[in-house]
């Protein structure tokens, strides 16, 4: 299993987050996590490094930069409710779920 710590990326905590070089090695950890600490983990691609990190499973919300308005955008309803969730328990922002306009997924919004 090849990892690294990755110079820019945090954790919300702000403590340096394992990089691993390619998705293979990012499952094996996730498994050794699993096994070792029984800690549910994903792998997902991060978009600031280009390298592999691991994300808690409950908290996992799969999203992209919009094509069309370059808003986050959530590949699933469910995902976006999960993230909107998880925002208005950790911070306190109550937000609302929409389709994208031009079909590329769900959004969020503050307007109600």
């Amino acid at each position: 299993m090849q990892r690294s710590t990755s110079a820019g990326c945090t954790s919300r905590r702000g403590t340096p987050l394992r990089a691993f070089d390619d998705e293979r090695s990012a499952e094996e950890g996730a498994r050794h996590a699993l096994a070792a600490h029984g800690s549910r983990m994903l792998p997902y691609r991060c978009d600031r490094c280009d390298r592999w990190h691991l994300g808690d499973a409950a908290r996992h919300t799969p999203s992209h930069q919009c094509n069309a308005c370059s808003k986050q955008s959530y590949e699933t309803k469910e995902c976006a409710e999960r993230r909107a969730a998880i925002l208005l328990d950790e911070r306190g922002v109550r937000l609302r779920v929409y389709s994208c306009p031009y079909g590329d997924g769900w959004h969020l919004t503050k307007r109600m």
